[in-house]
């Protein structure tokens, strides 16, 4: 059970990085300039309601072998309530404004006060600190460890391998013991391999993607998080390594580059989750307590038929005294004083035994009255936690970026069949295609005003070239004339009216917006069709297959809890049905018990008027015999409803005992451990909010950018 726990985490885990915000880092991130000011200002107007916040970019080159060489940082202060002042605290040295030109000061506390006027802050600094993840990489060579230096240009079987070290850690209280709980930083490694150096390349906890010229792969670690689980190896090993292995010809290797970041665990709302989890543990104690009720109502349900049974040997060894009784006086009739004594005697044990047999058949009655009573609550509470199971299925849905309708009982198979249908590699292509184009086309048409410039000065260049042709002059006598002031200005003001009024021209504005499109249309084409937005393309589709295994698995985990919720009320409709035969037993039982005490009361009369009984002896000893002949079929019936009672009561503990108090206890164990151990991972990742430091009242977020030197001989 603990291995399906486990596998849920990874699962959550692992839409968070198919689905989450840190596919946005792409291998060519750089830090933005001073030409890209449009577009931070466009993305800070987009936050403007949001409370002022701090992105912070940490930039780190290293050596081949992953040796730190420098550490520079990037800053957003997001001035999103549009302040003329933004107070920030950073320990940056040789701080350089990179967005405009706002200057700062230093405030009493040795803060820097940033004169922003409504607008952003974007600047950059360097640092000397020790990073929250020590990334290391080493060499081998045919199975012998080498030094980057010595590998260059060399030939054999090479292996990579990249370890990360989690430094970034809080103490936490989880269960009254004090735990380290590492802030969990994801690790993306990438790099590129040239086919002509590289083949037969195998990763480990990574994946590769051959274009045949060259094979790019990237891997995937969490550092530190199997401790914050306090998860073994056997039960799941989240990576903390990441290792290339391939056939290599002349080494060499460009760079590599390492993003770490925990924004995927920064957007979780701990209050729905508490709120969601407490929800589950209300209804497992609602199970608990339903089902130690349908136990406790099925022994009684037990009790009550062998009371049954025990007073049945008495019932018919009265109405053989009965019969005997009657067959006496029927042979007898003489003396019928004395034979009506004896039957007086024998309808009183009669009339008391009746008694007691309707004494059993209630309690039978009142047994499967409990058990019927409590159908509702075991039906009620299979189907609470079926919602429940169908919420947490909808959230992690929804947290992967999904949109699909809203799964219930009687939809989520034909729901999760139609979303694992419409995620086929073909509809994952084109929609991955379309938002490609959408984008690069958005970005392409920002710049359309100075590509019309670029457009509008070579025509206006053809234009000129075409107005000195009509004059008798190519453009090199032109500007020769112009240098050596043979052109007067009457005649310069002549050509730049000329030139003017063409380029005013519908026919010329007209091949201008022509030629403006088409440059544009080329080059979105040539962003389309580059290796980048391809291989973008295609981790979608990775992406997509990952997500619909992870759907199948969903959509087999609902259909096994289905088949045991259809159980559960083919159960209860059961219970009801032996129920109302209970209640037609009770009332067949309680006539019989009202027809002895009339057979007694007649005893009586029947002694006080013997001669009038007389007469009616041979019908009385006629029903008599049938009743005796009757007997022996009740008591067998109701053995075998003792025995069913007993195997009924039986099964109830036994499922009881196996399923339900299992279920409560890995829930109240395992679950409870893990959850908590969970949601303390989720704090410590939302206290990290800056490596270089951050004003108390400010919101921020931080990733991480390793980049290694080449390795070339």
């Amino acid at each position: 059970m603990k291995q399906i726990i486990t596998r849920v985490i990874i699962t959550v885990l692992t839409l968070s990085v198919l689905f989450g915000s840190i596919s946005v880092y792409a291998i060519s991130t750089i830090p933005k300039t001073t030409s890209q000011k449009g577009e931070k200002e466009s993305k800070s107007q987009s936050s403007s309601n949001a409370k002022n916040s701090k992105e912070e970019t940490v930039y780190v080159t290293t050596k081949p072998n992953g040796e730190i060489k420098k550490i520079y940082v990037t800053n957003w202060l997001k001035n999103s309530e549009k302040k003329k002042t933004i107070k920030d605290l950073t320990f940056l040295k040789n701080i350089e404004n990179v967005g405009g030109d706002e200057k700062y000061t230093l405030d009493s506390d040795n803060a820097t006060v940033w004169d922003a006027n409504g607008n952003d802050i974007y600047y950059k600094g360097e640092i000397d600190k020790q990073v929250p993840v020590d990334v290391a990489i080493s060499y081998l060579l045919d199975g012998k460890e080498i030094s980057a230096k010595d590998l260059a240009g060399k030939s054999g079987k090479v292996t990579i391998r990249f370890d990360y070290q989690n430094r970034q850690y809080e103490e936490k209280t989880i269960f009254g013991k004090k735990t380290k709980v590492y802030v969990p930083f994801i690790m993306l490694t990438g790099t590129i391999l040239n086919n002509d150096n590289f083949s037969n390349v195998e990763v480990s906890n990574g994946k590769t993607i051959n274009d045949g010229d060259k094979t790019y792969v990237i891997g995937f670690s969490l550092p530190g998080m199997n401790e914050n689980l306090n998860l073994s190896k056997t039960d799941i090993d989240l990576p903390d390594y990441f290792e290339i292995t391939a056939d290599v010809k002349n080494f060499k290797l460009s760079t590599t580059i390492t993003v770490a970041t925990n924004e995927a665990f920064n957007n979780i709302d701990l209050e729905k989750t508490d709120k969601a989890f407490n929800d589950v543990s209300d209804k497992i104690n609602q199970l608990t307590d339903g089902m130690n009720k349908i136990i406790d109502g099925s022994s009684s349900l037990y009790n009550g038929i062998s009371t049954l049974l025990d007073k049945s040997d008495d019932l018919i060894s009265g109405v053989k005294k009965l019969a005997k009784g009657a067959k006496l006086l029927k042979e007898k009739s003489k003396d019928l004083v004395s034979g009506t004594k004896k039957m007086k005697n024998a309808t009183g044990v009669l009339n008391n035994k009746s008694g007691d047999l309707y004494d059993g058949v209630y309690q039978l009655y009142s047994g499967l009255g409990t058990l019927s009573s409590k159908n509702g609550d075991l039906v009620g509470g299979a189907q609470q936690v079926f919602d429940t199971l169908l919420s947490a299925a909808n959230t992690q849905i929804k947290a992967s970026g999904l949109k699909v309708e809203k799964l219930t009982i009687s939809n989520y198979s034909k729901v999760l069949t139609s979303t694992i249908d419409s995620l086929s590699e073909s509809n994952v292509k084109a929609l991955a295609t379309k938002a490609a184009k959408e984008k690069i086309t958005a970005a392409v048409e920002e710049q359309r005003t100075y590509i019309k410039t670029q457009v509008e000065v070579a025509v206006r260049q053809n234009v000129l070239e075409k107005v000195l042709e009509a004059q008798g002059m190519t453009y090199s006598q032109y500007t020769q004339a112009v240098e050596n002031g043979l052109i007067t200005p009457d005649q310069q003001t002549a050509i730049d009216n000329t030139v003017d009024q063409q380029m005013n021209s519908s026919d010329i504005k007209a091949t201008i917006d022509s030629k403006t499109q088409e440059k544009i249309d080329e080059t979105v084409s040539e962003k389309m069709n580059s290796a980048e937005v391809q291989q973008q393309i295609s981790q979608a589709i990775e992406d997509a297959k990952k997500g619909v295994e992870s759907l199948k698995e969903l959509k087999t985990q609902l259909d096994s809890f289905n088949t045991f919720y259809n159980g559960i009320k083919d159960y209860t409709n059961g219970v009801s049905k032996v129920y109302n035969g209970a209640l037609e037993l009770k009332n067949g039982t309680y006539l019989l018990k009202d027809g002895t005490a009339q057979l007694d009361n007649g005893a009586k009369e029947l002694l006080k008027g013997s001669k009038a009984f007389s007469n009616g002896i041979v019908k009385l000893y006629n029903g008599i015999a049938t009743l005796n002949s009757s007997t022996p079929k009740l008591k067998s019936g109701v053995a075998q409803l003792k025995n069913g009672s007993m195997q009924l009561s039986n099964g109830l503990k036994e499922f009881n005992n196996k399923g339900i108090k299992k279920i409560a206890d890995i829930y109240n164990k395992d679950i409870k451990d893990i959850y908590e151990r969970l949601k303390a991972t989720v704090e410590v990742s939302q206290n990290y909010k800056s490596f270089s430091g951050i004003a108390d009242n400010m919101l921020g977020s931080t990733k991480f950018i390793y980049k290694s030197d080449e390795i070339s001989k």
